[in-house]
């Protein structure tokens, strides 16, 4: 690590996306039921609690507090953490050599200043634990049967990250296996998600104001995350999540929420040409303005515009372009486009819906801009997206600030979600561009 002077704030590229619904989260918790944490895990004194998490800190930015109160309750509180967070910069384009090591010093340090009687890094792949989801219940049955523990402790199945989901999965099965009780802690779900989406029952969890002084020594221990590790850099774990004063759990009980009542696109699309005003609108020409500035490369041999509307785009993207593949779900807008004045002849409007690809070879610039919000199932849209990449392929993410009113996500909650995603797909973020109406993020496929 340099050990020149840091930048300023103004200067630090973003490393990871700062919290979006911490006001929303403060207000459902003030109505949420509260409890002690020995309640809400169903334990005594003399009892075991196994905790099961993906990353070192996990423990202590979710559930730290409760941890720290139920050791000094003479609770036996015995961690697992299934990665050592070797990636944690690889989504940048950044490795730091020995940072395994260093983050397993950290969170041995961190646990004990949290009273725990021990801790195990599984040494699993960091951002790959979604397919290491057999070998996490067994270390969680393991651990159970070791400790003869009475619950499990570990982040909510839900939580907007890949890794987070699989721990969680692997510890509700490994639980329920043995008998013995969950209880699910939120972390990046405060941040990135909002809390009108969560339809479960929250409690929040109050273990007293020594337990938190206990959380904040514990989370002083991971200077890794806590503080830029390379020069140029902001922290791993943002200032508005580090400081995040509750903790919680989510217990499933209610039915998810149900999917919004979509546009019907060919009935906006047949009422007017240009429903979102495109083609006149100040904020819709200084977006691509925008965009254009933005793309690293003058030139693209081969381009997939998805969700290309009435092509008002394409005709722009088409001067960078040698071949563009242009599509949209919807036929009334593909019609529009193919009608559109002009176009040149190299490139081709198709009707077609994500997960379908229609291309016939790679492309090295995918552009997918305002319509991912719609998509229902955002982890095989992305699936299908990377799918179309050459190495070396850029892809531009481009979503409104905000939340559509008939939309299943927010654009800085799907921007959040698709730079976790990126991190397993050997993707760098190159550009971020963030603008108090959009979001664009620019990738470039390494492998």
């Amino acid at each position: 690590m340099s050990t020149s002077a840091p930048r300023s704030a103004e200067q630090c590229r973003v490393v990871t996306p700062g919290s979006e619904h911490a006001d929303a989260w403060r207000g459902r918790l003030s109505t949420a039921p509260v409890l002690p944490p020995a309640s809400v895990l169903d334990v005594r004194r003399g009892d075991a609690v196994v905790v099961a998490v993906a990353h070192p800190d996990d423990e202590t930015l979710a559930m730290g507090a409760a941890l720290a109160r139920l050791a000094r309750d003479g609770v036996a509180v015995h961690v697992l953490t299934m990665s050592a967070g070797e990636a944690a910069l690889d989504h940048v384009g950044v490795q730091v050599p020995g940072l395994a090591q260093r983050r397993r010093e950290e969170v041995a340090a961190a646990t004990t200043a949290l009273g725990a009687v021990d801790v195990r890094v599984v040494g699993l792949p960091d951002g790959g634990l979604v397919q290491q989801e057999g070998a996490m219940r067994e270390a969680v049955a393991a651990a159970l049967a070791e400790h003869d523990a009475r619950a499990v402790a570990t982040l909510w199945r839900h939580d907007p990250h890949p890794d987070h989901q699989a721990v969680a999965r692997a510890a509700v099965a490994a639980a329920e296996t043995a008998g013995a009780g969950v209880a699910e802690f939120a972390l990046w779900t405060t941040h990135w998600t909002d809390p009108a989406e969560v339809r479960d029952e929250v409690v929040l969890v109050e273990p007293g104001e020594q337990a938190f002084l206990r959380k904040r020594e514990a989370l002083a221990c991971y200077r890794s995350q806590t503080e830029p590790l390379v020069e140029g850099l902001d922290a791993i774990v943002p200032a508005d999540v580090r400081t995040w004063p509750h903790e919680y759990v989510v217990r499933p009980s209610t039915p998810a929420l149900p999917p919004p009542a979509l546009p019907d696109f060919d009935a906006m699309y047949a009422a007017d040409e240009d429903p979102w005003d495109v083609a006149t609108s100040w904020y819709e020409r200084r977006k691509l303005a925008v965009l254009l500035a933005t793309l690293p490369r003058e030139h693209y041999d081969r381009v997939w515009e998805p969700g290309c509307g009435p092509g008002l785009v394409s005709a722009r993207l088409a001067e960078r372009a040698g071949y563009l593949v242009a599509s949209d779900s919807s036929s009334a807008a593909v019609a529009l486009a193919r009608r559109r004045p002009g176009m040149p002849a190299h490139v081709r409007f198709v009707r077609s819906e994500l997960p379908e690809v229609p291309l016939d070879a790679p492309v090295d610039l995918l552009l997918v801009a305002e319509f991912l919000y719609y998509v229902p199932d955002l982890p095989r849209a992305l699936d299908a997206l990377w799918s179309a990449c050459a190495p070396g392929c850029h892809v531009a993410f481009l979503h409104w600030a905000h939340r559509p009113h008939d939309a299943h996500r927010s654009g800085p909650e799907m921007h959040a979600r698709i730079y976790l995603d990126s991190q397993q797909r050997g993707a760098v973020k190159i550009i971020s561009h963030a603008d108090q109406d959009f979001l664009l993020d620019v990738y470039e496929l390494t492998r």
